[in-house]
């Protein structure tokens, strides 16, 4: 039985990938964790370190496992400190890889984001095109990208794997599909009803939990980067729309021009959010379809119809 530890399990896509894999039965799993999760089973392995930046040796807290899956980082920074941030998505990171090495993992899988690749694309963003990051969140992955595959793209032993995945929406969702989420359950009429030009891809925490599965033991995934997400992009006017589902006769997504829009959303300091919502930004998922054989087994609507239960 191959043994599996997973940096961030107590956040969303962990607990999501940590409920998967615990069902299947199939691994010894350890979790590296800031403080105890009370309710979990006693057969996962609960590695306690409350400051994991302060961390100078793995080897005194770690012992030996055969895949890593490193998720923890913290994506929403406006509150965090520069060098903080920096000691957390960059530091922890090149600390794990090297202990990788030194201990012979088979394989290190890290959680990247499309933000690599830029803000926005005007054609489908693709694994050969440019890294473009804007934001300190996706500076900080790029260069945590640019290390795991220095350190062990030829390294005999320890391969990556690299996932750029684009914005994850479920029912427990944080970051800006929970402020979405928010605002339709509120009744409050939304003003998105003429952005329906912008192509968006999104990604079910279903189906990146079923890209997890593959990679996990998948042959052909070493030493590889992909970029993931549903079968089809979205436009803001029908993500919008499908959120509020059958209560359309109470909540009204109101056709407001874009430019209004823009100018709101500065005018309440959530100018950050243009981007997000107004332009499009499409990946193109041919290369884990050819060399993975992965589709995207859930299905966009009904997976946004079960987020918003």
């Amino acid at each position: 039985m191959q043994s599996i530890l997973i940096t961030g399990a107590s956040g969303f896509i962990g607990s999501h990938l940590l409920n998967r894999l615990y069902k299947l039965h199939k691994y010894n799993i350890s979790l590296l964790l800031r403080k105890d999760i009370k309710y979990l089973n006693k057969k996962i392995n609960q590695i306690i370190i409350e400051d994991i930046s302060k961390v100078k040796n793995f080897e005194t807290i770690l012992p030996k496992f055969d895949i890593v899956i490193h998720l923890a980082g913290i994506a929403h920074d406006k509150t965090v400190k520069k060098e903080d941030f920096k000691l957390i998505n960059i530091d922890v990171t090149s600390k794990l890889v090297k202990w990788a090495i030194r201990n012979k993992v088979k394989r290190f899988i890290f959680l990247s984001s499309i933000g690599v690749n830029g803000n926005s694309s005007k054609k489908p963003f693709s694994e050969n095109d440019f890294p473009n990051p804007k934001q300190n969140y996706a500076k900080a992955k790029f260069s945590s990208e640019k290390n795991i595959i220095s350190n062990l793209k030829n390294n005999s032993y320890t391969k990556y794997i690299i996932v750029r995945s684009p914005l994850v929406y479920g029912n427990d969702a944080p970051g800006n599909f929970s402020l979405l989420k928010k605002w339709v359950k509120s009744s409050l009429p939304l003003p998105f009803g003429c952005i329906n030009n912008n192509r968006k891809s999104i990604i079910s925490i279903n189906n990146l939990v079923s890209f997890f599965l593959l990679i996990i033991e998948h042959p052909l995934a070493l030493n590889n980067l992909f970029l993931i997400s549903d079968s089809k992009s979205i436009s803001t006017k029908d993500l919008v729309n499908n959120m509020i589902g059958d209560k359309s006769h109470l909540i009204k997504n109101l056709p407001i021009p874009k430019l209004l829009i823009k100018l709101l959303l500065y005018s309440i300091g959530k100018g950050h959010l243009n981007n997000k919502l107004l332009e499009s930004l499409e990946i193109n998922i041919d290369k884990s379809k050819d060399i993975l054989g992965w589709n995207p087994p859930y299905e966009t609507y009904s997976e946004i119809n079960k987020a918003m239960s």
